[in-house]
């Protein structure tokens, strides 16, 4: 389990250096955005004399909580962005899991079907080193993407790893989110 949590921490490493580069080009930009609104609207109050002094600074403060509101949308779209890339390199790495560690994975699962009459589906690259485990199940000649399939007579055991990530999105979302706040 080393080998995914050295994953898991390498992918959330490069993920944090990502976030606080795209982070910090947004805070630019919505900084850009911000001086150029206060310089805009200054000018024009300076310039419309009919206007009052607390009519000008109302805009400035309307433009300054709309610019802010920009950049944090900004912050916000570069965040998913991030959170969606992480969610990628995982589902590429586990689906490009080294055999030995993809074997102990599969061997682990297997422990709730012992005694059960199944069918086991792997990814193809894996397919020749599971045969040769000459374990007590069908291995058939199906494959999956990634991860591994179990049919129990009409019933399949989706252990697919997009599947299993995109089930925990939710929760692996609130993870890298949190993994970025700390930044």
């Amino acid at each position: 389990m080393s080998n995914l949590d050295n994953i898991l921490e390498k992918i959330k490493s490069d993920a944090k250096a990502q976030a606080d580069s795209i982070i910090e080009e947004a805070e630019k930009k919505a900084q850009r955005i911000i001086d150029e609104a206060i310089e805009t609207e200054k000018d024009s109050a300076a310039l419309n004399t009919i206007k009052t002094k607390r009519e000008a600074e109302a805009l400035v403060e309307k433009t300054l909580t709309s610019a802010e509101l920009k950049a944090r949308d900004l912050k916000l779209s570069a965040s998913q962005e991030i959170i969606n890339k992480v969610l990628e390199r995982v589902k590429d790495k586990l689906k490009n899991l080294d055999k030995d560690s993809y074997i102990k994975y599969l061997k682990r699962n297997l422990k709730d079907f012992q005694g059960k009459d199944i069918e086991i589906m792997v990814q193809k690259d894996k397919l020749d080193q599971v045969k040769a485990l000459d374990l007590p199940f069908k291995i058939s000649d199906r494959t999956v993407e990634s991860g591994f399939a179990f049919v129990e007579n009409d019933l399949i055991y989706n252990g697919d790893f997009s599947s299993l990530v995109e089930f925990m999105r939710e929760d692996l979302e609130g993870q890298i989110a949190s993994q970025l706040s700390q930044r």
